[in-house]
């Protein structure tokens, strides 16, 4: 009768941690169904007198936003961000991302024509849907780490002092 129970609780044991799975919902949409993605806010600041930050990109920084493009890795011109803010977002991640494997996106800012920065994503995509959505994640700018994260949701804003 012992074996017979322990039997029933391992069988509803294995029911429940096989059904979990499906209790979570999708990470990439909303609860109205909309897509939801993975962005990350990036501002580029420098210090004008001691206290007093400037944004680098428009109407009082050095670079306008009629000079400033962001290409992708296959140098496509990224046309995703919204230059009417001084800060700029971009999209690291979405519903087609594959999961839990190692990812590097790669994003250029070009400034001016004597001006290019690089931007990189280093992150990797829970395969669980009950688990946060980021194993890690990892931004960096010029080769230097800006932001990091680990078992979060996002990476969700950046600011870089040029």
């Amino acid at each position: 009768m012992k074996k017979l129970q322990l039997l029933a609780y391992f069988m509803a044991l294995l029911l429940v941690w096989g059904c979990s799975e499906s209790l979570c919902g999708d990470r990439f949409s909303y609860y109205d169904g909309a897509e939801k993605t993975l962005d990350l806010g990036i501002s580029l600041r420098y210090e004008l007198t001691p206290g007093n930050w400037q944004s680098m990109i428009g109407i009082y920084g050095p670079y306008r936003w009629d000079t400033v493009k962001i290409y992708d890795e296959n140098m496509e011109i990224y046309d995703r961000y919204d230059y009417n803010n001084h800060d700029f977002g971009l999209t690291y991640g979405d519903k087609d991302t594959p999961r839990g494997v190692d990812i590097v996106k790669t994003f250029y800012l070009y400034l001016n024509y004597q001006d290019t920065d690089t931007m990189r994503f280093e992150y990797k995509i829970n395969p669980s849907k009950c688990d946060k959505i980021l194993n890690y994640g990892r931004f960096y700018y010029n080769n230097q780490l800006i932001e990091s994260s680990k078992n979060e949701d996002y990476i969700l804003f950046a600011s870089v002092i040029k």
